[in-house]
């Protein structure tokens, strides 16, 4: 049963519109950077493997560093986090757009940093959205979170394209590291991002905050979201190198990025649809049925034939990308204490990253010993685990999580810094 519209609740949230805004902008150099760092060393004469180890060593620091930026939000606070790594990132990042590509230890060491210090922008959004907002507000800002998402990869090579014909790569890093760090820092002095005061129930000894940045892995139902997450991101990376060989076998590469545009551009519309009305199915419901249809939407393109049949099995799946999404931040917010939300959501972030590389590589080896229909079927069953694991955690993720801790009184808001 459905009811009401989320995109008309999101333009009635006014507070989360200039968050939302200089989040997005922020997040856009996270779609461009990597494709940059490769064109950056390609432009230089240097090989494609090198600016592939840039990309791992910023992929890494990333990755490794995301819980415990969220942690670092969730125990000093968020625009302490956001303020911090912008300004590293912007140092880091933009002292790397003025090397040599060929000076590799010094190019190493500052695509290491600039991936430790990546802001925490989206999972501090989230979090700051999971405190403030009311539940059909929650879920029409993180509908809007996961269509975002959509977009991201459909600007992101644009502004990259836009970047590189007007000053080359070198121009696309620097305005990256522009971009990123100075959303971060802009978003950071907003109040509506200040953490909201929780007061400790007197004879409650539990410190949620000071657990450490991978607390949120000791609820039963996060630990059974990211173990999902893993799977399901590493049958994505499997994807994303059966999609180019499948253009391969067409005659070119060239038409990889096609086949994402388009395929990304009818999910994004479909998001829109998903958007107009607001879903009283429980979400857990809704998330399993949704990462069903995944696992079975991995399969679909193992069967297509030319540009168009793989163009409407892409679809396939990528029509079910932002109720899966959305879904999935919500059920985030439920399954960790709320002293420990910026941790949560970054430990999920590192998950994609983790699970996609992974995949990116088994997915590698798949195709050398089978073809792209061999890397389809494989990542559809990794999709159907994942997919069988959450009908067997639903019930983990049918209620939110009680915690000992409450939000202090409003005015206590008022002159608070965090």
């Amino acid at each position: 049963m459905k009811t009401g519209n989320q995109l008309k609740v999101l333009a009635a949230v006014r507070w989360v519109h200039v968050p939302f805004l200089l989040a997005f902008v922020g997040r856009l150099p996270l779609y461009m950077t990597a494709v940059a760092l490769v064109l950056w060393t390609d432009a230089a004469g240097r090989s494609a493997v090198l600016g592939g180890f840039y990309v791992a060593m910023l992929n890494f620091g990333v990755a490794v560093a995301a819980p415990w930026l969220g942690h670092l939000a969730d125990r000093r606070s968020r625009p302490f986090a956001l303020r911090v790594t912008g300004v590293v990132q912007l140092l880091a990042l933009g002292a790397l757009s003025f090397q040599s590509p060929s000076f590799v230890p010094l190019n190493a060491v500052l695509c290491l940093l600039a991936g430790l210090s990546t802001p925490p922008i989206g999972s501090v959004l989230r979090s700051m959205v999971t405190d403030r907002a009311q539940d059909d507000e929650r879920e029409a800002i993180f509908t809007a979170e996961a269509m975002a998402g959509s977009l991201f990869a459909i600007l992101g090579p644009l502004a990259l394209s836009g970047f590189i014909l007007f000053g080359g790569a070198q121009t696309a890093l620097t305005a990256g590291a522009v971009l990123l760090g100075g959303s971060a820092v802009g978003l950071s002095f907003l109040p509506i991002m200040c953490n909201v005061p929780r007061a400790q129930a007197p004879d409650d000894g539990h410190k949620p905050a000071s657990q450490g940045a991978l607390a949120p892995l000791r609820q039963r139902g996060f630990r059974a979201l990211t173990i999902r997450m893993v799977i399901e991101a590493i049958a994505g990376g499997v994807e994303q190198v059966a999609v180019p060989a499948f253009a391969v076998s067409l005659g070119s590469a060239a038409l990889t990025g096609p086949l994402w545009a388009i395929s990304g551009g009818i999910g994004l519309a479909a998001g829109a649809a998903y958007a107009v009305r607001t879903w009283r199915m429980p979400k857990e419901t809704l998330y399993c049925i949704g990462v069903t249809g995944l696992a079975v939407a991995y399969l679909i393109p193992a069967f297509a034939y030319s540009f168009t049949t793989m163009v409407l099995a892409l679809s396939a799946g990528a029509i079910l990308v932002v109720p899966v999404i959305a879904t999935e931040y919500d059920l985030v917010a439920r399954t960790v204490p709320e002293t420990q939300r910026n941790s949560g959501f970054s430990i999920m972030t590192s998950a994609a990253i983790c699970g996609t590389a992974i995949g990116a590589q088994t997915g590698g080896f798949v195709i050398v010993h089978s073809d792209y229909r061999g890397a389809f079927v494989f990542a559809a069953v990794l999709a159907g685990l994942a997919a069988l694991m959450s009908w067997r955690s639903r019930r983990l993720w049918a209620e939110p999580l009680t915690t000992a801790v409450a939000p202090a009184a409003p005015a206590a808001l008022e002159g608070s810094g965090r």
